[in-house]
């Protein structure tokens, strides 16, 4: 047992002193610290009572946060709260706050500013650059391509020859 004499509310007020956690973050933190179960979830449940731990509240504020700073897709935001430990519903409704044209939108600024970065590159390249960094972000096939072709028109690279499959430049 590692917790230097500090009981299980301390260290997960300390743990909050630092950010935003969720509930299954503090139960983990505190068994990992030595903390008993009745204990944690004794700590968790009184957190959860003053609204120190609000898994609805963070899953909101995670979503809101991750798609404007980050223009990550909703399947992407919800990969990462569910590997933080908030429930499905309450991630839903978090996710249900992104209408699938937010969603493009986010997909169309990452594209166009790959486009821009990679301007001076060759075309297929560029466009394999984009794309990658769309589908590291979570967006499905048929969004990146799509998005792809718009801003790559919009960005007067050329249009892709149905027959081929290629792109001109």
């Amino acid at each position: 047992m590692d917790r230097k004499g500090k009981s299980a509310m301390q260290l997960a007020l300390g743990a909050l002193s630092k950010g935003p956690k969720t509930r299954a973050e503090i139960e983990r933190l505190l068994a990992r610290r030595g903390v008993a179960g009745d204990e944690a979830s004794e700590c968790v449940e009184r957190l959860g009572k003053s609204r120190l731990v609000d898994d609805a509240l963070f899953a909101r504020l995670w979503v809101e946060s991750r798609h404007r700073s980050r223009n990550l897709s909703r399947e992407r935001m919800r990969d990462e709260l569910e590997a933080r430990g908030v429930c499905e519903e309450f991630i839903g409704q978090a996710l249900a706050l992104v209408g699938d044209e937010d969603e493009r939108d986010a997909a169309r600024r990452v594209a166009a500013r790959g486009l821009k970065r990679n301007r001076g590159a060759d075309p297929v390249v560029a466009r394999r650059r984009v794309a990658g960094m769309l589908m590291r972000r979570g967006y499905q096939a048929e969004t990146v391509w799509s998005v792809l072709d718009e801003c790559w028109s919009d960005a007067g690279g050329g249009e892709r020859s149905d027959d081929t499959g290629e792109w001109s430049g």
